[in-house]
């Protein structure tokens, strides 16, 4: 379905994999595919990465900057640890997704279609009490949910990686 998802796992159990997955059986495989890791401190750096950054006439220098909701307008941009984002990065990309339009930083309000792929370390429970996420945010997120256990309880996956590690390394060395 073309819904926003929120990919819940353990750090190594493979929720980029499962996110580069989801964009590839999309009906929007083809278009953009952004991922940016919202583990930044710097809050305004990650406002410019996902929103952009309207020219300044002042500075001839600055040729300002087109943010990722923009560029993956009918595409897909992934969030990786979306819990790690200020509560107020929260509201303006609550923002983005409810009305679809994003206010560039410095400039004007712009329309996008961006569909969202979210991914946390924290379960459900805890993101549903922790004050590290807007509740009005959470509930929008919360919708979707892909759980992916660690590789302790999938056992038959250790199978499947060893023979592909194996393998992959055989033909690289010979």
């Amino acid at each position: 379905v073309d819904e926003d998802v929120l990919i819940l796992g353990e750090n190594g159990t493979g929720k980029e994999v499962a996110a580069n997955y989801y964009y590839v059986n999309s009906q929007r495989f083809g278009m953009p595919f952004q991922t940016i890791l919202c583990s930044s401190p710097n809050e305004s750096l990650i406002e410019r990465e996902l929103f952009g950054k309207e020219r300044t006439a002042a500075d001839p220098q600055d040729r300002g900057t087109i943010g990722l909701f923009e560029k993956c307008s009918e595409g897909i941009l992934f969030l990786d640890e979306v819990t790690n984002l200020s509560t107020q990065s929260q509201s303006k990309i609550l923002r983005a997704v409810e009305n679809k339009e994003i206010q560039v930083v410095g400039g004007t309000v712009k329309q996008v279609n961006t569909r969202l792929i979210y991914t946390s370390n924290a379960d459900l429970n805890t993101l549903a009490d922790s004050t590290r996420i807007r509740r009005d945010f959470y509930s929008r997120i919360e919708g979707n949910v892909i759980h992916i256990p660690p590789l302790r309880e999938r056992d038959d996956d250790i199978l499947l990686l060893m023979s592909y590690f194996i393998t992959s390394y055989a033909n690289s060395y010979h």
